[in-house]
Protein backbone atom coordinates (compact mmCIF):
# COMPACT_ATOMS: atom_id res chain seq x y z
CA UNK A 1 0.00 0.00 0.00
CA UNK A 2 1.25 3.10 -0.64
CA UNK A 3 1.32 6.17 2.17
CA UNK A 4 1.17 8.75 -0.57
CA UNK A 5 -2.81 8.57 -0.82
CA UNK A 6 -3.58 7.29 2.54
CA UNK A 7 -3.49 10.60 5.12
CA UNK A 8 -4.68 8.08 7.96
CA UNK A 9 -1.67 6.08 7.66
CA UNK A 10 0.59 8.25 7.31
CA UNK A 11 -0.63 9.32 10.65
CA UNK A 12 0.23 6.12 11.96
CA UNK A 13 3.80 6.27 10.52
CA UNK A 14 4.28 9.17 12.75
CA UNK A 15 2.87 7.65 15.72
CA UNK A 16 4.97 4.86 15.05
CA UNK A 17 7.14 7.31 17.30
CA UNK A 18 5.31 6.59 20.43
CA UNK A 19 6.50 2.78 20.30
CA UNK A 20 9.52 1.87 22.44
CA UNK A 21 12.81 2.36 21.00
CA UNK A 22 15.20 -0.80 20.76
CA UNK A 23 16.69 -0.97 24.07
CA UNK A 24 20.65 0.16 23.74
CA UNK A 25 22.15 -3.14 25.65
CA UNK A 26 19.86 -5.08 22.29
CA UNK A 27 21.50 -3.85 19.77
CA UNK A 28 24.86 -3.72 21.15
CA UNK A 29 24.48 -7.54 22.26
CA UNK A 30 23.12 -8.52 18.57
CA UNK A 31 26.72 -6.33 16.78
CA UNK A 32 28.59 -8.89 19.39
CA UNK A 33 27.11 -11.78 18.69
CA UNK A 34 26.60 -11.64 14.92
CA UNK A 35 30.46 -11.68 14.58
CA UNK A 36 32.29 -14.89 13.98
CA UNK A 37 32.42 -17.17 16.29
CA UNK A 38 36.60 -16.18 17.09
CA UNK A 39 35.71 -13.07 17.12
CA UNK A 40 33.03 -12.91 19.90
CA UNK A 41 34.19 -10.99 23.16
CA UNK A 42 33.40 -13.26 26.06
CA UNK A 43 33.37 -10.74 28.27
CA UNK A 44 32.02 -8.14 27.02
CA UNK A 45 28.72 -9.99 25.81
CA UNK A 46 28.80 -11.26 29.68
CA UNK A 47 29.60 -7.27 30.94
CA UNK A 48 26.46 -6.21 28.60
CA UNK A 49 23.88 -8.88 29.84
CA UNK A 50 25.28 -8.34 33.48
CA UNK A 51 23.54 -5.16 33.17
CA UNK A 52 19.89 -5.99 33.18
CA UNK A 53 18.82 -8.22 35.64
CA UNK A 54 15.96 -10.00 34.33
CA UNK A 55 17.90 -10.89 30.87
CA UNK A 56 20.85 -12.35 33.15
CA UNK A 57 18.67 -14.27 35.06
CA UNK A 58 17.14 -15.67 32.44
CA UNK A 59 20.29 -16.81 30.73
CA UNK A 60 21.51 -18.41 33.77
CA UNK A 61 18.12 -20.24 34.04
CA UNK A 62 18.45 -21.49 30.42
CA UNK A 63 22.20 -22.47 31.08
CA UNK A 64 20.85 -25.14 33.59
CA UNK A 65 17.88 -26.39 31.55
CA UNK A 66 17.66 -29.62 30.01
CA UNK A 67 18.30 -27.63 26.58
CA UNK A 68 21.70 -27.41 27.80
CA UNK A 69 21.80 -30.01 30.39
CA UNK A 70 25.55 -28.77 32.09
CA UNK A 71 27.48 -31.19 33.86
CA UNK A 72 27.46 -28.98 37.33
CA UNK A 73 25.27 -26.15 38.23
CA UNK A 74 26.05 -22.49 36.26
CA UNK A 75 26.02 -19.55 39.07
CA UNK A 76 27.50 -16.79 36.64
CA UNK A 77 26.32 -14.77 33.65
CA UNK A 78 29.54 -15.67 32.48
CA UNK A 79 29.05 -19.20 32.48
CA UNK A 80 26.16 -18.89 30.91
CA UNK A 81 27.71 -17.30 28.06
CA UNK A 82 29.63 -19.57 27.57
CA UNK A 83 27.27 -22.67 27.99
CA UNK A 84 24.78 -21.38 25.60
CA UNK A 85 26.54 -19.68 23.04
CA UNK A 86 25.77 -16.92 20.64
CA UNK A 87 22.41 -18.54 19.00
CA UNK A 88 21.14 -19.47 22.13
CA UNK A 89 22.26 -16.11 23.10
CA UNK A 90 20.36 -14.30 20.29
CA UNK A 91 17.22 -16.55 20.84
CA UNK A 92 16.84 -15.58 24.56
CA UNK A 93 17.74 -11.93 23.55
CA UNK A 94 15.05 -11.47 21.30
CA UNK A 95 12.38 -13.36 23.14
CA UNK A 96 12.84 -11.38 26.35
CA UNK A 97 12.38 -8.23 24.58
CA UNK A 98 9.32 -9.39 22.52
CA UNK A 99 8.03 -10.28 25.98
CA UNK A 100 8.49 -6.76 27.34
CA UNK A 101 6.88 -5.05 24.42
CA UNK A 102 3.82 -7.22 24.63
CA UNK A 103 0.86 -4.96 25.93
CA UNK A 104 0.38 -5.39 29.76
CA UNK A 105 -3.25 -5.78 29.57
CA UNK A 106 -6.01 -8.67 27.55
CA UNK A 107 -4.85 -8.91 23.94
CA UNK A 108 -7.48 -9.08 21.35
CA UNK A 109 -6.04 -11.97 20.10
CA UNK A 110 -5.11 -14.87 22.27
CA UNK A 111 -1.73 -13.96 23.76
CA UNK A 112 -0.71 -17.68 24.45
CA UNK A 113 -1.68 -18.43 20.41
CA UNK A 114 0.67 -15.73 19.75
CA UNK A 115 3.44 -16.59 21.16
CA UNK A 116 3.15 -20.47 19.98
CA UNK A 117 2.44 -19.11 16.64
CA UNK A 118 5.64 -17.23 16.91
CA UNK A 119 7.74 -19.52 18.15
CA UNK A 120 6.32 -22.47 16.34
CA UNK A 121 7.07 -20.55 12.92
CA UNK A 122 10.74 -19.69 14.30
CA UNK A 123 11.60 -23.56 14.89
CA UNK A 124 9.65 -24.89 11.56
CA UNK A 125 11.56 -22.17 9.64
CA UNK A 126 14.92 -22.65 11.18
CA UNK A 127 14.59 -27.08 10.86
CA UNK A 128 13.43 -26.42 7.17
CA UNK A 129 16.42 -24.10 6.34
CA UNK A 130 19.11 -26.52 7.50
CA UNK A 131 17.08 -29.30 5.89
CA UNK A 132 17.24 -27.75 1.83
CA UNK A 133 20.93 -26.36 2.56
CA UNK A 134 19.71 -22.50 2.91
CA UNK A 135 22.72 -20.12 4.66
CA UNK A 136 22.38 -18.70 7.92
CA UNK A 137 19.57 -20.92 9.72
CA UNK A 138 19.73 -18.85 12.59
CA UNK A 139 18.90 -15.69 11.09
CA UNK A 140 15.53 -17.81 9.31
CA UNK A 141 15.07 -18.44 13.09
CA UNK A 142 14.61 -15.11 13.54
CA UNK A 143 12.62 -14.51 10.59
CA UNK A 144 10.09 -16.53 11.61
CA UNK A 145 9.78 -15.56 15.52
CA UNK A 146 9.44 -11.42 14.42
CA UNK A 147 7.28 -11.71 10.99
CA UNK A 148 3.99 -10.97 13.10
CA UNK A 149 5.39 -8.16 15.49
CA UNK A 150 3.58 -5.78 13.43
CA UNK A 151 0.13 -7.60 15.39
CA UNK A 152 1.78 -5.96 18.68
CA UNK A 153 2.14 -2.68 17.62
CA UNK A 154 -1.63 -2.61 16.48
CA UNK A 155 -2.43 -3.90 19.58
CA UNK A 156 -0.48 -0.85 20.82
CA UNK A 157 -1.05 1.84 18.44
CA UNK A 158 -4.45 1.30 17.74
CA UNK A 159 -6.00 -0.70 20.10
CA UNK A 160 -10.00 -0.67 19.15
CA UNK A 161 -9.70 -0.45 15.79
CA UNK A 162 -7.44 -3.64 15.69
CA UNK A 163 -10.03 -5.30 18.43
CA UNK A 164 -12.62 -4.48 16.06
CA UNK A 165 -10.50 -6.01 12.77
CA UNK A 166 -9.59 -9.32 15.29
CA UNK A 167 -13.02 -9.64 15.62
CA UNK A 168 -14.70 -9.09 11.95
CA UNK A 169 -11.67 -12.01 11.34
CA UNK A 170 -13.31 -14.50 13.98
CA UNK A 171 -17.20 -13.28 12.98
CA UNK A 172 -16.74 -13.57 9.14
CA UNK A 173 -14.20 -15.91 9.12
CA UNK A 174 -11.78 -14.03 7.51
CA UNK A 175 -7.77 -14.10 7.19
CA UNK A 176 -6.32 -11.17 10.11
CA UNK A 177 -4.81 -9.47 7.77
CA UNK A 178 -8.27 -8.84 4.91
CA UNK A 179 -10.05 -7.75 8.41
CA UNK A 180 -7.22 -5.18 9.59
CA UNK A 181 -7.46 -3.82 5.60
CA UNK A 182 -10.88 -3.45 6.09
CA UNK A 183 -11.25 -1.87 9.26
CA UNK A 184 -7.56 0.03 9.26
CA UNK A 185 -6.57 0.56 5.89
CA UNK A 186 -3.11 -1.23 6.64
CA UNK A 187 -2.22 -4.08 8.31
CA UNK A 188 0.08 -5.71 10.52
CA UNK A 189 2.49 -6.47 8.23
CA UNK A 190 2.52 -2.57 7.12
CA UNK A 191 3.33 -1.66 10.67
CA UNK A 192 5.88 -4.24 11.30
CA UNK A 193 7.69 -2.99 8.37
CA UNK A 194 7.72 0.33 9.94
CA UNK A 195 8.89 -0.62 13.41
CA UNK A 196 11.48 -3.08 12.02
CA UNK A 197 12.82 0.17 9.55
CA UNK A 198 12.73 2.04 12.84
CA UNK A 199 14.98 0.01 14.54
CA UNK A 200 17.48 -0.67 11.41
CA UNK A 201 16.54 -4.29 11.12
CA UNK A 202 18.72 -6.09 7.96
CA UNK A 203 16.99 -5.24 4.51
CA UNK A 204 15.81 -9.15 4.71
CA UNK A 205 14.41 -9.49 7.97
CA UNK A 206 12.16 -6.07 6.85
CA UNK A 207 10.82 -8.05 3.63
CA UNK A 208 9.74 -11.52 5.80
CA UNK A 209 7.72 -9.05 7.94
CA UNK A 210 6.35 -6.76 5.73
CA UNK A 211 5.97 -9.88 2.67
CA UNK A 212 4.92 -12.75 4.55
CA UNK A 213 1.22 -12.79 3.49
CA UNK A 214 2.47 -12.56 -0.03
CA UNK A 215 6.23 -13.71 -0.48
CA UNK A 216 5.99 -13.88 -4.34
CA UNK A 217 6.41 -10.20 -3.97
CA UNK A 218 9.69 -10.29 -1.65
CA UNK A 219 12.94 -10.47 -3.41
CA UNK A 220 14.57 -13.49 -3.52
CA UNK A 221 17.73 -13.28 -0.91
CA UNK A 222 18.61 -16.94 0.01
CA UNK A 223 19.64 -20.28 -1.94
CA UNK A 224 20.83 -23.62 -1.20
Amino acid sequence: MSTAVNPGLRARVRRMESMPAMPAILAQLMRCLELPPDQIEVEKVTELISTDKAIAAQCVRMANSPLVSPRSPINTVRGAVVALGARRLRDILWSSFLARMAPKTKWPLKAEAFWEHSFGCALVSQKLAKKIGLPEPDKIYLCGLLHDIGEIVNVLLAREEFTAAVKIATDENLPLIEAEQQVMGFTHCDTGKWLAEAWNFPPDLCEVIEFHHCPERARPRWQP
